[in-house]
């Protein structure tokens, strides 16, 4: 099996501890870094995708970017207390206000540790991509009186306006975590994908034509039998509404309703006729969707009237 994990590094300092730690992978073209581009981090996950990548695991804004843009698990690496903590150490040796610019997934509870803190701490907090900016120029005036600490785009940011910047770093133990779970993630969706090339093949090779919806009645499950009987191709249907492709096929609808199995009943669909079963998918409890397999008994029936 090929695994192989895409990451994008906020910086630098990042980068260079991956290497570190995954120094085989990386020389193997297992890991593949790309360090974040803050004018391009939209198309970052995708062309990690086009290199073949099963995972990216990517941090803060790059996460956040790329999470929903790719047809693979993004994994977050979090910014983590310990991690802010740390940074905000190193920002206090420059005897100046500390900037915190940080991203509204991140949880820190400044009340909870600035007793312990020797610095003054100002938190801003953004949404998206294009707030960051905002958030660090606020403070260009302040630029000799102030140390921004964030990710990769606010330390950039900061850095082409002239400004003293510290980068939140991550621990070896979270790098660690992150890259377990994308080897996990990859090796569970690898061995789904197994599972279900199986139960395509096996469905394909039936007699009987298989059909299969969901609690919404959005076909999930159609084999080549029913491609045959019903004369629709499979990207046709799929993930279509039951009653929008096959109106004809209202009595699985019946049956997700009533949340009754029926067994071979004798249904009329256009010119044929078909003998069906239908079974409700129930999961700890819950009625998931039905599945219908059924016959076309249309030459039996003309062969017993002769």
């Amino acid at each position: 099996m090929n695994v192989k994990i895409g990451v994008i590094a906020s910086d630098l300092e990042l980068k260079e501890s991956f290497m570190s730690l995954f120094e085989r992978e990386v020389k193997n073209g297992e890991i593949i870094i790309d360090i974040l581009d803050p004018d391009n981090m939209e198309e970052q996950g995708k062309i990690l995708e086009s290199k073949g990548v099963k995972a990216i695991i990517a941090r803060s804004g790059g996460y956040k970017h790329t999470v929903g843009k790719v047809n693979v698990p993004v994994i977050n690496l979090k910014i983590t207390t310990l991690d802010i903590l740390h940074a905000i150490k190193t920002a206090s040796k420059y005897k100046k206000d500390v900037v915190l610019v940080i991203s509204d997934m991140e949880y820190f509870d400044y009340d909870e540790w600035k007793d312990m803190i020797n610095a003054n701490v100002i938190i801003e907090r953004f949404y998206d991509k294009g707030s960051i900016e905002e958030k660090v120029k606020k403070y260009v005036e302040r630029k000799e009186s102030v140390v921004i600490v964030g990710g990769g785009i606010p330390c950039a940011c900061a850095q082409r306006l002239g400004m003293s910047s510290v980068h939140i770093g991550a621990s070896n133990e979270s790098i660690y975590e992150c890259v377990s779970r994308a080897k996990e993630l990859i090796d569970n969706l690898y061995e789904q994908k197994y599972k279900n090339n199986v139960l395509e093949r096996i469905l394909d090779g039936v007699h009987d034509a298989v059909i299969a919806i969901d609690q919404d009645c959005n076909i999930i499950l159609y084999n080549k039998r029913a491609e045959e009987i019903l004369e629709k191709r499979s990207e046709d249907v799929i993930e279509k509404k039951l009653l929008d492709v096959f109106p004809e096929l209202n009595f699985m609808v019946d049956a997700l309703k009533s949340n009754i199995d029926m067994n071979n009943e004798i249904k009329k669909i256009k010119k044929i006729t078909i003998t069906a079963n239908t079974s409700i998918l129930d999961v700890d409890g819950h009625v998931k969707g039905v599945l219908c397999s059924f016959q076309d008994v249309t030459k039996l029936q003309n062969l017993e009237k002769k």
